[in-house]
C-alpha cells in the first residue's frame, strides 16, 4: 500500500568520503531540498586515511535536521529515510557499541603488505572469485590482518566489525545490519551463495559472529531509536531503509539500471559500474563484482584517482583558497586544446586501485616546462583523471560486453565543456546528470521502490533526467594517443617507484 498520500519526501543519506550529503526527494525523484556537510580525512601516517565516527555521525545528525527543516517549511511529511555511503569502510566496535577504533576508509593503505601477501598465496584466484573483490588495501579482509598483527588488542577487543552505514543504521534504529552490497565490499561474503566466506573468514581470523546481519537492500525497519529521533528532530516512527554502497545507489541514481549502461562517478574517488543479471568476476583481478540484490550484481572498477587529485592540486596551486582564482584558472584550462601542450599527468596522489591495481601508484607530471601555466596542470589532471576512466572501462567491456550508454555524474561537471573532454577520453557520448550527487538520489530511489511505489529498480530510470553530450571525433583520436602515452609512461615509472 503506498504511503504517498499527502505528497511526503523521502531523506536519502549519503556518507561520503569528506562529507555527508542529505537529499529530499518527492515519489517522482524531484529534489525538494538537500544540504551538504563537510569533515575531515587525516592521515595520522603515510599511508593512514581515516576518520572520526563522532565527527562523521554529528554530521549526519544535522544534515538530516537542516533538511528536515527546509521540508517543514513547505509543509511537507518526512515518509522514510534511505540510507548510503562509501564502500570498504572498517570499525571496530566494543561490546557495547561504542566505536574502539576511527573509522578506516578505502582510501587506507596501511594494509598494502598484507594484500600483497595474500595475492602471492595459494588460493587467492578462487578467493576472489567467491568474493568478487581484488585482493586490495581498501579490502577490509587485508585491513582485518593488519588490525590482527599491528593492533591486536584493538583486535581482540572487538566484538563486532562494521561500515561506516552500519555504524549509522544501527545508531538510527538500534539494529545490527548490513545489505548485500556492503557485505560484498568487505571482501568476505560470497557473491552467489549470499553468506560470509568461511575461508575469508579464516584468514581474517574472525568467525561470522564478529559480523553484522545481511539483508536486502530494500529492507525497512520500521522505527527509530529514541536517541536519533531526539537527536535528528525525527518522529521515532520514521522508517529507515537499509540502502546500499554509494556504488549501486550512483546507478539508481543516474537511471543506469539496465543492460548496456553505466555510471561513472566522479566524487573524491572514481568509479564506473554497471549492474548485471549473473555475477561476472574477472580472473586478473582488474574489476570487483558485489552482490546487489537477491537477483542483480554490480561489476565495476573504483579508482582512487578522481576529485582527490584536484582537490591536492588545487591546495598546492591557491593556498589560499580563493575561489575567483580557481574560477580563472578552470576557465583558462578548459579552453585549451587537448594534450594541455603536451603535458601528461598521472593523477595518482593516494595510490590506485582499478585498473593498475597498485596501491604504490604514484603522481607523475610529465613533459612541463616554461611555456606552461597553471591552467595547463589542472588541465593535464582533469585529462588524467579521465583517462583512468578509459582504461576501467575497457576492463568491464572485456567482460560483460558493450557499454553504450554512460551516465556520469560528479561536481566537476556543473561545466558542459568538462562533459565534452570526458565524452572525448572515453571515446563515446556522455549523459550527464541534472543532480551531480547521484548516491543521494539514488538512495531515494531505493527508498521508493522498498515503499512499494515501484515495483523493481528498473522501474526508476525514467525518473532520472539527463543531458548527452556528443564525443567529437577529432579530439577522441587525440585523447586516444594521449591514452597511449600515458600507458606507456606509467609502466616506465612503476619500477621507479617500486625501488
Amino acid at each position: 500500500m503506498t504511503v504517498f498520500t499527502d505528497s511526503p519526501v523521502v531523506l536519502g543519506i549519503d556518507v561520503g568520503t569528506t562529507s555527508v550529503k542529505v537529499y529530499a526527494a518527492d515519489r517522482e525523484g524531484r529534489i525538494q531540498a538537500n544540504t551538504t556537510l563537510r569533515y575531515p580525512l587525516m592521515s595520522p601516517r603515510t599511508g593512514w586515511a581515516e576518520q572520526d565516527c563522532e565527527v562523521i555521525w554529528t554530521a549526519v545528525v544535522d544534515g538530516v535536521r537542516t533538511v528536515c527543516q527546509h521540508v517543514a517549511l513547505s509543509d511537507r511529511r518526512i515518509a522514510a529515510v534511505s540510507l548510503g555511503s562509501a564502500y570498504h569502510s572498517l570499525i571496530a566496535l566494543g561490546a557495547d557499541g561504542t566505536p574502539i577504533s576511527p573509522n578506516i576508509t578505502w582510501a587506507d593503505n596501511r594494509a598494502a603488505a598484507y594484500a600483497m601477501r595474500l595475492r602471492a598465496g595459494d588460493g587467492a584466484d578462487a578467493l576472489v572469485q567467491r568474493t568478487g573483490l581484488p585482493l586490495l588495501p581498501m579490502s577490509p579482509l587485508t585491513k582485518l590482518c593488519w588490525m590482527r598483527q599491528e593492533q591486536p588488542e584493538v583486535f581482540r577487543a572487538a566484538a563486532t566489525f562494521v561500515s561506516i552505514k552500519d555504524l549509522v543504521l544501527e545508531r538510527m534504529t538500534g539494529e545490527r545490519c548490513t545489505d548485500l552490497s556492503m557485505a560484498s565490499a568487505m571482501g568476505l561474503f560470497d557473491i552467489r551463495k549470499h553468506v560470509w566466506d568461511g575461508e575469508a573468514l579464516e584468514i581474517a581470523g574472525i568467525s561470522a559472529k564478529r559480523l553484522p546481519a545481511v539483508a536486502e537492500p530494500t529492507t525497512v525497519f520500521s522505527r527509530l531509536s529514541k536517541g536519533a529521533a531526539e537527536s535528528t528532530g525525527l518522529p521515532r516512527d520514521t522508517p529507515v531503509i537499509i540502502g546500499a554502497g554509494d556504488g549501486f545507489l550512483a546507478n539508481l541514481g543516474s537511471g543506469a539500471v539496465g543492460r548496456g549502461q553505466a555510471n561513472l562517478t566522479i566524487g573524491t574517488s572514481l568509479g564506473l559500474r554497471t549492474i548485471t543479471a549473473q555475477p561476472y568476476t574477472d580472473p586478473n583481478g582488474g574489476t570487483f563484482c558485489y552482490a546487489a540484490t537477491s537477483d542483480r550484481w554490480l561489476v565495476g572498477c573504483a579508482g582512487s584517482s578522481g576529485g582527490i587529485a584536484l582537490d591536492w592540486l588545487a591546495r598546492l596551486l591557491n593556498a589560499s583558497d580563493d575561489k575567483a582564482w580557481h574560477d580563472a584558472i578552470v576557465a583558462k584550462a578548459l579552453g585549451l586544446s587537448p594534450g594541455s601542450n603536451g603535458l601528461i599527468c598521472l593523477p595518482y596522489v593516494v595510490g590506485e586501485r582499478a585498473p593498475q591495481r597498485n596501491a604504490e601508484s604514484r603522481g607523475v607530471f610529465f613533459g612541463f616546462g616554461l611555456h606552461h601555466s597553471q591552467e595547463h596542470f589542472w588541465r593535464a589532471a582533469l585529462e588524467g583523471i579521465f583517462l583512468v576512466a578509459r582504461g576501467m572501462l575497457g576492463s568491464i567491456v572485456r567482460l560483460t560486453g558493450p557499454i553504450d550508454d554512460i551516465r556520469a555524474s560528479g561536481g566537476v561537471l556543473r561545466e558542459r565543456a568538462v562533459a565534452s573532454i570526458l565524452a572525448a577520453c572515453l571515446g563515446q557520448p556522455v549523459s550527464t546528470l541534472a543532480s551531480y550527487n547521484a548516491s543521494a538520489l539514488g538512495s531515494v530511489l531505493l527508498a521508493l521502490v522498498a515503499l512499494g511505489e515501484y515495483a523493481q529498480i528498473e522501474d526508476t530510470g525514467h525518473l532520472v533526467d539527463t543531458v548527452t553530450t556528443a564525443c567529437t571525433s577529432k579530439d577522441a583520436e587525440a585523447y586516444a594517443r594521449l591514452a597511449e602515452k600515458s600507458d606507456a609512461l606509467y609502466s616506465s615509472t612503476v619500477a621507479l617507484v617500486a625501488g
